[in-house]
């Protein structure tokens, strides 16, 4: 494999490594949550709850699209490397062809990678963020001062 092949399949690793730590952060966010949360909690409280768990659950759904689609690129570079060398004897027509459909194919796909991950980064972070205001009391205050205020 020369050096450029293997930057990029190094980068995929890390990219792949990264979407798993996102989406065993997200488990261990529900878990923390199911297994901490108090028996007698607010209304309010239960809807702050179950939209973190919300979030985390979509997180780590999008963390599977972001593997789906990580694979989709693999096997798109795979396919690019067995086009070229097919149509390197074809002449410089036919590679400018195949050159143009992996293109295509690549610029669809790269936007779907760079979006699914930011959101599910994103979707991590405000059901941590959501969630540690039950845990800090914020919630129950906040709805106590709306809901009793004079």
């Amino acid at each position: 494999m020369d050096e450029r092949n293997q930057l990029v399949f190094e980068l995929w690793i890390t990219l792949e490594k990264r979407c798993y730590f996102l989406m065993s952060s997200s488990g261990a966010g529900i878990g923390y949550a199911l297994a901490t949360i108090k028996p007698h909690i607010t209304d309010v409280e239960k809807i702050v709850v179950t939209l973190a768990l919300c979030l985390w659950a979509i997180s780590f759904l999008l963390g599977l699209h972001v593997l789906r689609l990580h694979r989709k690129e693999l096997h798109l570079s795979g396919r690019a490397m067995i086009l070229f060398r097919g149509t390197s004897h074809l002449g410089p027509q036919a590679q400018n062809v195949a050159k143009s459909v992996v293109d295509e194919e690549a610029k669809s796909l790269g936007p779907k990678v760079h979006v699914a991950h930011g959101a599910q980064v994103i979707l991590l972070m405000f059901g941590a963020a959501i969630f540690a205001t039950v845990k800090l009391e914020i919630v129950p205050t906040l709805a106590e001062w709306f809901f009793n205020a004079p």
